[in-house]
């Protein structure tokens, strides 16, 4: 009966130790794809925006208010999943009556779409062509 025990057991040992590495590789695929999605590694949003466009949002979006356009830029760069920069973009259209289909709304939501999604060849176009 020992003898039976012990080759038994052998194939669950090796399956065991299957299955320790898989949670091992499995912890470190969820370790790179968090640090993807952190703030630090995404792109700040300075770097997205051009000069030109900062000055058209201002004007256009944000009625010549440069603190909030800046504390609206600072909120998204800390925002690390775009469901939710998208849906705080929405609030902030809403909040200051702002149609998000104008021009101007939805550039800064491709941009900031871009952020998140910068290899989106769709809206790499539509940048471009700006």
């Amino acid at each position: 009966m020992d003898e039976f025990r012990g080759n038994f057991e052998k194939p669950f040992r090796k399956l065991a130790d299957t299955e320790e590495s898989s949670v091992n590789i499995a912890n470190e695929i969820a370790e790179v794809v968090t640090k993807k999605l952190d703030g630090d590694v995404l792109p700040t949003m300075l770097k997205i925006i051009t000069v030109d466009q900062s000055r058209r949002f201002i004007k256009k979006i944000f009625r010549k208010d440069e603190k909030k356009y800046i504390r609206f830029i600072r909120l998204i760069d800390r925002i690390p999943y775009w469901k939710a920069a998208y849906s705080t973009t929405i609030k902030l259209f809403r909040k200051l009556r702002v149609s998000r289909y104008s021009k101007e709304a939805l550039e800064l939501s491709n941009l900031i779409y871009l952020r998140y999604f910068p290899r989106d060849s769709y809206h790499n176009i539509i940048k471009r062509k700006k």
